[in-house]
């Protein structure tokens, strides 16, 4: 990532930077690929980056009980038979919908539980380098979002392209930058997944091979409280 930015730099300073956004290979892994879960009462989420699909399983007998997504690469919305992922890679339940983070379209989308309609919430569909946010739903580019956590009615996005955590309003599609804005991530590199326990927020930095701890209130990494696990 330094070497790429550096070759930025020089061709911007060159007048010649191609300002094309680099994006995932379309050419999705063969076979399930399965990428993400959320349970849902009795209803298990799948997400599959290999058929480029969510589905609904039955907990108890593992039946599909509904497939989102035509198989074809896209952030296409609408009906499931008619809606288009690329690489679905997290899943978590909100209110009446499962939001998905779709890495390969830099979006996050949402399919409603009982007609199975997918829209998405934030997101232009190509990758961003915005790392302040402030726009709203398809106005508002991301970059490489991942895993998720919803608290308190909101959304806490892992963004892996910049290296920060995004919150998101599902009901306005505002999506701001919340951790990692000062350019300092302290440890957070290529955050990929997060979790929650009393005022502390966990994330999975894939890159840095580390666990940061995060200070909800103040948005602040705590002292000493992230690291490899194995140390």
């Amino acid at each position: 990532r330094a070497a790429v930015d550096e070759l930025r730099r020089e061709a911007s300073a060159r007048g010649g930077l191609c300002e094309t956004p680099l994006v995932p290979p379309r050419q999705a892994a063969p076979g399930l690929v399965p990428s993400a879960l959320a349970v849902d009462g009795g209803t298990l989420w799948l997400a599959s980056s290999g058929l480029r699909r969510v589905f609904a399983i039955g907990c108890r007998d593992g039946r599909v009980l509904a497939s989102h997504g035509d198989g074809r690469w896209g952030d296409h919305d609408g009906a499931s038979a008619d809606a288009r992922f690329a690489l679905p890679v997290a899943l978590a339940r909100h209110g009446d919908h499962v939001v998905v983070a779709d890495a390969g379209s830099h979006s996050l989308r949402a399919i409603d539980r009982a007609s199975g309609e997918v829209a998405t919430w934030c997101g232009t569909g190509r990758l961003g380098s915005d790392r302040f946010g402030g726009g709203y739903g398809r106005d508002q580019a991301l970059s490489s979002p991942a895993g998720m956590l919803v608290r308190d009615g909101g959304l806490y996005l892992a963004m892996t392209g910049t290296d920060q955590i995004w919150q998101v309003d599902p009901g306005t599609g505002a999506a701001v930058a919340w951790f990692g804005v000062d350019g300092h991530a302290h440890g957070l590199r290529q955050p990929v997944g997060l979790a929650a326990a009393d005022a502390t927020l966990w994330a999975a930095a894939s890159a840095a091979g580390e666990v940061v701890a995060i200070d909800l209130a103040h948005a602040r990494a705590h002292p000493g409280r992230h690291g490899h696990p194995g140390r």
